[in-house]
């Protein structure tokens, strides 16, 4: 499974759009492995769905979202686990251990 979380810093960025780097990790049942870390211009929150979408992950963790972005990827078959805060490795983690990922 791949994950797909935005940014800030080493964090779970807090709002969808704000961020320029997306981290994505490759997610087994035994463990979380960091996989892709790309850097990207977003110009607005939208253009962020569509990278994010472009890369094909299972899911993707964020912070808040807008709805109108949450919907399209939904509709792209990315589930959105929003109100996430934290270390992203360590949310990750924590929701693997869950199993909602």
């Amino acid at each position: 499974m791949i994950v797909c979380v935005p940014l800030f810093g080493r964090r779970v960025a807090p709002h969808f759009g704000s961020s320029s780097e997306l981290l994505f990790y490759e997610v087994h049942r035994d463990r979380v492995q960091k996989k892709e870390r790309m850097q990207h211009s977003f110009n607005d929150p939208m253009d962020m769905a569509r990278k994010i979408a472009e890369s094909e992950p299972d899911v993707l963790v964020c912070g808040g979202i807008q709805n109108f972005c949450k919907d399209w990827l939904a509709l792209r078959g990315i589930t959105v686990l929003d109100n996430q805060t934290g270390d992203a490795r360590e949310v990750v983690a924590r929701l693997k251990d869950a199993a909602l990922i």
